[in-house]
């Protein structure tokens, strides 16, 4: 109901008086819940359990993946950017790449870093999520990365 001119009126008492505060209450009740559930970890498939959010090595700053939504990722691997895609099924599955990347060459030691990294997130066949971790898992259950939440948006 909108208000026209000089009108003026309580909002609660127009829900009241249109029978509509059990809609609006019901709807608030909705979004506070979709919001609560937001928030919480999640084992979903699709890709909302990682869709806006970061992940690196502890200490490796410049080493990071991106899981963007739509099911794409970006990031660097210490010296080039690479991108890729990604889908999440049950039970924590992933299935990530084929990934593309960058040419630059840079020392011996960054370059091992980097080919390590995109090939641990190639390989990784399920992750687990918890309040600021994101452990990925190879086919034969070995951890093959531990990697810290960076954006805390």
């Amino acid at each position: 109901m909108f208000l026209h001119g000089d009108q003026v009126a309580d909002s609660r008492s127009v829900m009241w008086q249109h029978g509509t505060m059990s809609n609006f209450s019901n709807s608030i009740s909705g979004l506070l819940l979709a919001l609560c559930v937001g928030l919480m970890p999640q084992a979903a498939s699709g890709t909302s359990m990682l869709a806006g959010s970061e992940w690196g090595p502890e200490g490796q700053g410049s080493v990071f993946v991106r899981f963007e939504g739509g099911g794409k990722l970006a990031g660097n691997g210490g010296c080039n950017g690479f991108f890729g895609q990604y889908r999440l099924g049950a039970d924590g599955a992933i299935k990530i790449g084929p990934l593309g990347a960058t040419r630059k060459h840079c020392g011996d030691a960054i370059m091992g870093i980097e080919t390590g990294f995109l090939s641990a997130l190639e390989a990784a066949v399920r992750c687990e999520r918890t309040t600021g971790r994101l452990r990925c898992y190879g086919a034969a259950g070995e951890q093959l990365l531990d990697l810290v939440h960076r954006d805390w948006d």
